[in-house]
């Protein structure tokens, strides 16, 4: 690429920033296509950054191996930075903004020169930037950048500043007026990783004095610079450092002047600051044989599900303003909404559509979802007259509203079916455990036309951006007695599901769709075979397997998995409760492969994500049904995450109850779930707050959280054990040599 040097030195200087800052040694690599596969590893590097060039180019000199190792390093919370080319190649072939990718304007080859660009707030924020590049806009060089049109930026992308003028001078007809206002850098996550892509290039000197910049002290142009600085606080957003880096700061214009070269500044206090602690991975003496490297549990997100009627309780949101949210480490809710949810990213939406209250009460014509009733409607009735089907939307709006209002994400989960769908549904009961209707729709293409409409509901509702973020999930623990009736109705469950897909994909074409999460009973699954306890998935996903991606998704694969405490005496466990490092492998329960990617490998879907759906303590030592944390909640949260990301490869795991709570007597609590979120210091605010031990649980909880977040040497891997229950250890991922950067070239 041109201008190789110019990268190469203003990458080095912006590491060099952050090492100061951070009081930890950044180096640079460079690593090609010749062994990205072997070398781009968590236990290698931190951040990869892909430079200006041909995307594609580079694309296919990565080839299909090392563009899937490049996504998984990604995935597992490597941080990827990519400029111009190194954009192209992270949107539109590794499709780290979404698949399919937001579409640039075209034709891409404009010219090249230099542009105005301004950061907003949340950029300068963001990367640190100070305000030396607030409310002012910035001479930056332009060589023919993906240009994105702001209105088709998936709304999971930060967008962190904007062109303010534009080059045309090739295809000025086609290229005129396209570009001014639309997304410069952009930032975004992608599954434990961090992404940053930059339109422009901050480390080449623009070619000639721009609009903005102004006058030199002689009254000549000012000279042009590369803007290392913008590097630095992208590294330190990619890495997480954001909040303890103590970068550099930018120095001030001479007056009369835009922008000049700022003298070097040397802060005395980064030479004496100690080094930074290591970022924080758990592991524990387990009795499974994990050996993957394990990655950062550095923030944990979930969801928190809030099946039916809670869904529009009072406790499902916490006011964005309440004073107890100030306890929780690095959170704030989305600006300027009135509610959030703490800890959490999505919202699911268990059992949407009804089929949870008794029929009379659930097809009233009138019926309104009333929490204190314990009337939960269904979402589509039949009229008496004709049988014609009638669609409350004015309910779905009810049940929507808040979240969408307040920037919150949700997944639509299709798991209990309406009676409209069942003809022999029972209407007198009795109900079962979560609702009255179990069965699955005995019409699929009636059934999958209705969801189609619903889906296309939501995009008149409340737009394409939102509509794209909802999730879909078709069932709930279907291989149990709901939707598959234990396997009596897996034909009708695989067609439905194929008809589903279509459809919503039809109405919302960047639509996240996946299968049921699938129930573990201890003792009674693992055998992922044809006539084996797990038939069902086994037959699913084999299924799926004819299908192309393209015309039947399957976005992720997923189970549930739930622990609790002892029960009476201390050698009695509960059957059904795994032991905190237990993660379900096929064909022996737990001996053979682990069970959650043979299933995504059954259905050839290399994409498809990892997901624990539902995950939870239910239990405390003494066998108390609770969410409030004690010893055990703290341990074995850390040695299940452990587990799960290192050992199991998840790219997710959702909290069935993971928000913390007020208790009693006013102080506050956090569930086992949020003791590890919050990096470094996990417990540090609620420890200021809680007051006295009330009952020792507090007490209990605070020595626990400090146990497993206390930074120590050793290793990050899952390593066998004799003894298959010694106590839980936290160890740091050492790094001998500092933090270190690949750059690709």
């Amino acid at each position: 690429m041109e201008h190789e040097v110019d990268f190469y030195e203003t990458l080095n200087s912006a590491a060099t920033s952050l090492s100061q800052g951070v009081g930890t040694h950044y180096t640079l690599h460079n690593i090609t296509e010749n062994n990205t596969v072997s070398r781009l590893k968590m236990s290698n590097f931190d951040v990869v950054v892909f430079p200006g060039g041909s995307g594609s180019g580079q694309s296919d000199a990565l080839g299909a191996a090392g563009r899937a190792a490049v996504v998984d390093f990604v995935r597992r919370g490597g941080g990827y930075i990519g400029t111009c080319g190194g954009t192209f190649l992270g949107m539109e072939h590794l499709k780290l903004y979404g698949d399919p990718p937001p579409p640039t304007v075209e034709p891409w080859a404009r010219g090249h020169g230099p542009v105005s660009m301004e950061f907003n707030a949340e950029g300068v924020a963001s990367l640190q930037l100070g305000s030396v590049y607030s409310n002012r806009n910035v001479t930056i060089e332009y060589w023919q950048g993906p240009i994105v049109a702001t209105a088709n930026v998936p709304p999971s992308v930060s967008i962190l500043s904007y062109f303010r003028t534009e080059i045309h001078s090739g295809h000025p007809n086609q290229t005129t007026g396209t570009m001014v206002n639309t997304p410069a850098m952009t930032s975004a996550t992608f599954g434990s990783g961090r992404v940053v892509l930059n339109s422009p290039h901050p480390e080449i000197p623009p070619e000639q004095p721009g609009p903005t910049l102004g006058q030199g002290p002689s009254g000549g142009p000012a000279p042009a610079r590369t803007r290392p600085e913008i590097y630095a606080g992208e590294l330190a957003w990619v890495l997480r450092l954001e909040g303890s880096a103590r970068l550099a700061p930018v120095a001030r214009e001479p007056p009369g002047q835009v922008e000049s070269t700022p003298e070097p500044t040397h802060n005395p206090l980064t030479k004496a600051a100690p080094p930074t602690p290591r970022p924080l991975s758990f592991a524990g003496d387990f009795h499974q044989a994990c050996r993957r490297e394990l990655p950062t549990l550095g923030r944990l997100w979930g969801s928190r599900p809030h099946p039916d009627l809670s869904m529009v309780s009072g406790s499902a949101l916490w006011r964005a303003n309440d004073a107890n949210l100030r306890i929780l480490p690095r959170w704030e809710a989305v600006r300027g909404a009135a509610y959030t949810m703490p800890f959490l990213d999505e919202h699911v939406a268990v059992r949407f559509l009804g089929g949870v209250s008794p029929y009379a009460a659930a097809t009233a014509p009138d019926c309104t979802d009333d929490v204190r009733g314990k009337v939960w409607c269904d979402l589509v009735t039949r009229r008496a007259t004709d049988g014609a089907m009638v669609t409350r939307f004015d309910l779905l709006r009810a049940r929507l509203d808040r979240y969408h209002d307040n920037g919150l994400d949700v997944m639509i989960v299709l798991d209990n079916v309406p009676f409209a769908f069942v003809q022999n549904a029972s209407r007198t009961g009795p109900c079962e455990t979560f609702g009255c209707q179990y069965k699955p729709p005995d019409n699929p293409s009636e059934f999958a036309t209705w969801v189609g409409e619903l889906a296309s509901h939501l995009v008149s509702a409340y737009g394409g951006a939102w509509a794209a973020r909802v999730r879909w999930r078709l069932g709930t623990e279907a291989n149990g007695p709901r939707w598959g009736g234990r396997g009596a109705y897996l034909a009708r469950y695989i067609d439905c599901y194929r008809r589903c897909a279509r459809a919503i994909r039809a109405a919302i074409p960047r639509a996240r769709i996946g299968a049921s999460n699938w129930v573990e009973v201890i003792g009674h699954s693992g055998d992922l075979s044809p006539s084996g306890s797990d038939s069902f998935q086994f037959e699913f996903y084999e299924a799926l397997a004819k299908d192309a991606d393209a015309d039947v998704p399957l976005d992720w694969v997923s189970v549930s998995h739930y622990g609790g405490g002892l029960h009476g005496k201390a050698t009695a466990r509960v059957g059904n409760f795994p032991g905190a490092d237990y993660v379900q492998r096929t064909p022996g329960g737990k001996t053979g492969r682990v069970e959650l990617p043979a299933m995504r490998a059954l259905a050839r879907r290399p994409n498809a994500t990892l997901e624990v759906q539902e995950w939870s303590v239910l239990t405390n030592e003494a066998g108390e049904a609770t969410t409030e944390p004690s010893a055990l909640g703290t341990a074995w949260t850390a040695a299940s995450m452990a587990a799960w990301v290192a050992c199991a490869g998840a790219d997710r795991v959702f909290h069935w109850q993971s928000h913390a709570v007020p208790s009693a007597d006013g102080s506050v609590v956090a569930s086992p779930a949020s003791l590890l979120v919050g990096e470094h210091r996990p417990l540090l605010h609620l420890e200021r707050r809680v007051g006295p031990p009330r009952q020792g649980a507090h007490r209990r909880q605070l020595d626990a959280a400090r146990l497993a977040a206390r930074p120590s040497s050793g290793s990050g891997a899952c390593t066998p054990t004799r003894s298959s229950r010694r106590p839980l250890r936290a160890a740091g991922r050492a790094r001998p040599t500092g933090g270190r950067v690949s750059m690709w070239r």
